[in-house]
């Protein structure tokens, strides 16, 4: 960046009322507020190297060919019938280094937004509302600005983006090069970009001399159920005269029709004049289902204007030709940023035709020495979620406060142009009271703020109905991932649900509440597992679900469209349910109405789990000789570290939960349960390497480092109960997984950095590489493994596992924004877009934890 743009001031910010020591560290460019925390690139930085999709070794290949070939025939047959996959792993989903900060609010669909000005992966829609995605750049939905001056003979014009394919630069059409000086800030739900004199020419003898910042809002506010839910952004734009001369400034926001979803024909768009505001509405229903976008702009007040300055003034362009992008450009420039039809209060309502671009522009005045700014909101409204298989529909959350017709675009975009300054105080507000309070680095605190992107973009669906109960927070469905196609993927939730409880709390009991309903469902269609080829049924009564369902089929009613593996005798759900219902009751503030309500259903799961895998009575469930865990793919048999921490810290929660309820019989029958399971659990315990075996089979890697051993204890300590292990055998297994899992790993990257926590160590050093899964890091339960280290005091470590998780994500690999669930030490992944890593939440709950102990 130039000098002008690269001067930062630090500066200290705190909310009036605190009258703490912690403040929240700023950096000034242009006048505007930048925290020092936000994730910056420089436009033109080097791309990371490309990554490409894991595959499995050939060893490991040929024990998953019968799983494969199943997997194949299915994939082949659900493309035959046309009907979605809920997941295919023979389409490779290919690294973009593209993604930013998601626009809108939570579960009513976003609007993807790249860190160089562009916008891309979109995700509205009622066939499949908040999963559709289209990852592309669209060319023609972005910002440009004309700026001119007394002196200038012509004025000067750029698209606020870096080109890209689709694009058609020119000589009169130019976009952003590496002779702008650009800048991108992340802090989610805030983005910022910076510009130094964007429409300035290496040629031009006076180029016109300015700072140019946009700061994007969306209204993603922890703790608020009303605006959280809207389907909305705002771009606030300054604009900061450094020359010696007034200048004519117009900025212009420009969308394309039909691009989420294809044209449709009954598609149209139409202008609508208000008072000193003008938007640009675009009508776009789908099928029978209603659905618009709105571009709305507030020209700004003129009483900081010069005395003779000419009034600002606001225009729209209801539509114009998609292909001729590149004309409508030339008529902004010519006429010194007017749009070329529609001025404001020259237009009523007026109804187009499809496929077109439709724009908003905004003019001002700008003196020197001076700044003025000008407020753009861009909103959707697709009120009714509709899934493919399903004649079932519901209504978004937000349709409570904007009705169901599918016309309330223009209302939620002008309601956010008069909102947008009380959502980014209490913006910074939650930011400050959720993470970056604790003492941490600001990079850290960043990155847990960051990885809340997936809540808006990943497939998020909140609705008014649906579930199994009424509620007045409505009922929430996310996907799993991108790839994995499945709404509320349960053993997964169990790390992601931190964000929701943090945040949301409320969200989190609608989903609690609606997997207990589930548990007493059945299904008895019959399908085929395709890791055994066996025949059972998709639900079985009693069982925790796996997940409630996908977009591709009816969610809620349909339940388990995984098919992997009868996950009805998966070890890890029901105890990870026991686990998140003790949790959920300490984020709901001790509620104990809520544990009474939860009771009989979570003791009829355990009961069920020590039934069915303890018939031995020897207080300890054992797993089987196929993958019947969150780890999939990765085999473990008798007692295992994983599960068997898992049930001592679900029977540490029973005794607690029966203790609070008043049951003494039962709490006194749970802990005499923990003690017979500790002796069983303990014979684990690898003296010689100081942790605890991977399970207690004969096989080769019986003895591995498993970095998830200590998951149940984690647990349990978050919600500030007792330990289950010996305290010293705790911190000694999390020292001997830093030592191998993470710094030999990172050493087999051969760069000197850190990558993570691998899965699975052999005690010599290597990878264990008996499974696909026990040689990579997965970036969520790595994030587990920070906030275990955190509430074990080990402060150093933990900070130097998680730089490793930064500069993988944020840096060397570029997943920014779109976090894969594992990488290999080479950076090749699996799953991006995944939801596990919203654990990152978990840490800033060990560090409140660790800190109430300490007062």
């Amino acid at each position: 960046m130039r000098e002008r743009v690269s001067r930062m001031k630090c500066g200290k910010w705190h909310r009036e009322d605190d009258e703490s020591d912690n403040r929240l560290e700023l950096r000034e460019l242009a006048g505007v507020l930048i925290p020092e925390q936000a994730w910056g690139r420089n436009y033109w930085s080097t791309e990371p190297t490309k990554r490409k999709p894991l595959k499995p070794t050939v060893c490991q290949s040929l024990s998953l060919i019968p799983l494969g070939y199943r997997m194949w025939r299915r994939v082949r047959d659900e493309k035959s019938r046309g009907v979605g996959q809920f997941m295919d792993p023979f389409s490779d989903w290919q690294h973009d280094t593209s993604h930013g900060v998601p626009l809108g609010g939570i579960g009513c669909g976003s609007f993807g937004r790249g860190w160089r000005g562009d916008f891309r992966r979109y995700s509205t829609g009622s066939s499949t509302t908040g999963v559709v995605y289209i990852s592309d750049d669209t060319p023609h939905t972005c910002f440009s600005i004309c700026t001119n001056t007394r002196s200038s003979k012509t004025p000067s014009g750029r698209v606020l983006k870096v080109a890209s394919s689709g694009d058609n630069p020119t000589a009169s059409v130019r976009y952003l090069n590496p002779s702008n000086s650009c800048e991108s800030y992340s802090l989610y739900p805030r983005a910022w970009s910076v510009y130094d004199s964007p429409t300035a020419s290496l040629m031009d003898p006076n180029p016109h001399r300015y700072i140019l910042t946009c700061e994007q809002i969306s209204p993603v506010i922890a703790d608020n159920y009303t605006d959280s839910c809207l389907p909305v952004g705002v771009f606030e734009w300054t604009i900061e005269n450094i020359g010696d001369e007034l200048m004519d400034v117009s900025l212009m926001f420009t969308a394309h029709n039909g691009t989420t979803l294809g044209t449709q024909k009954n598609a149209g768009a139409h202008s609508e004049p208000l008072a000193d505001r003008a938007c640009v509405y675009l009508s776009h229903p789908i099928g029978n289902d209603p659905g618009s976008f709105c571009l709305s702009v507030e020209a700004p007040h003129d009483d900081d204007a010069a005395p003779d300055s000419e009034p600002s003034i606001a225009s729209v362009c209801k539509e114009w030709p998609a292909e001729c992008f590149n004309e409508l450009f030339t008529e902004f420039l010519n006429k010194n940023g007017k749009l070329p039809r529609h001025r404001l209060r020259q237009s009523g309502p007026q109804v187009g035709n499809c496929g077109g671009i439709g724009a908003v522009s905004c003019s001002v005045q700008v003196p020197p020495g001076k700044k003025r700014s000008v407020v753009f909101s861009a909103s959707w409204d697709f009120p009714v979620a509709r899934f493919d298989q399903s004649d079932e529909t519901y209504l978004m959350k937000y349709t409570n406060h904007y009705g169901s017709n599918g016309k309330a675009s223009i209302k939620i975009a002008q309601d956010a142009l008069q909102r947008y300054k009380s959502w980014q105080s209490n913006i910074i507000k939650w930011q400050y009271e959720k993470v970056l309070k604790f003492d941490i680095p600001s990079w850290m605190g960043g990155m847990i703020i960051n990885e809340g992107y997936f809540l808006t973009a990943g497939g998020s669906v909140w609705t008014v109905d649906g579930g199994f109960s009424k509620n007045k927070t409505g009922h929430w469905l996310y996907l799993e991932g991108m790839e994995y196609r499945m709404f509320n993927t349960y053993d997964v939730h169990f790390y992601a649900s931190f964000a929701l409880a943090t945040l949301f709390p409320l969200i989190e009991r609608s989903l609690i509440e609606d997997i207990k309903f589930a548990i007493g469902k059945s299904d008895h269609e019959s399908i085929t597992y395709l890791h055994s080829g066996e025949k059972g049924p998709r639900k079985t009564r009693a069982a925790v679900p796996h997940d409630l369902g996908g977009p591709t089929e009816s969610p809620w009613t349909k339940q388990n469209i995984y098919c992997i593996h009868n996950t009805a005798k998966w070890k890890d759900l029901p105890m990870k349910y026991v686990l998140m219902t003790y949790r959920d009751y300490k984020a709901f503030g001790d509620d104990k109405d809520f544990l009474s309500d939860m009771w009989e259903s979570v003791s009829s799961v355990m009961e069920v789990t020590r039934k069915n895998y303890d018939p031995e009575n020897t207080g300890m469930v054992k797993n089987s000789s196929w993958p019947d865990q969150t780890y999939d793919a990765w085999t473990s048999q008798g007692v295992t570290a994983y599960c068997g921490g898992l049930w001592l810290a679900s029977l540490r929660v029973m005794e607690e939960i029966a203790n609070i309820l008043g049951h003494e019989s039962e709490s006194a029958k749970y802990k005499a349960l923990l003690a017979k399971a500790q002796r069983v659990y303990s014979t684990l315990w690898n003296s010689n390497g100081g942790y605890y075996n991977y399970d207690s089979s004969k096989s080769a890697h019986h003895d591995s480092i498993m970095s998830d051993q200590c998951c149940g204890e984690w647990y349990i300590r978050c919600c500030g109960l007792r330990s289950v292990l010996p305290p010293s055998n705790a911190v000694t297994a999390l020292k001997a997984v830093y030592k191998l899992n993470v710094l030999k790993f990172g050493l087999k990257c051969g760069t000197g950095s850190h990558r993570g926590v691998v899965n699975g160590m052999r005690p010599n050093g290597s990878i264990d590489t008996t499974s696909m899964q026990s040689m990579e890091c997965w970036a969520g339960t790595s994030f587990s493994i920070v906030s275990n280290m955190l509430l074990h005091n080990m402060k150093d470590e933990a900070i130097v596992t998680m730089k490793g998780l930064y500069d993988s994500i944020y840096s060397d690999f570029g997943f920014w924004f779109n976090t894969p669930e594992a990488w290999l030490h080479d950076g090749s992944f699996r799953s991006v877009g995944y939801m596990r890593p919203l654990c990152a939440w978990s840490i800033p709950w060990a560090l409140q934890s660790t800190s109430q102990q300490h007062e």
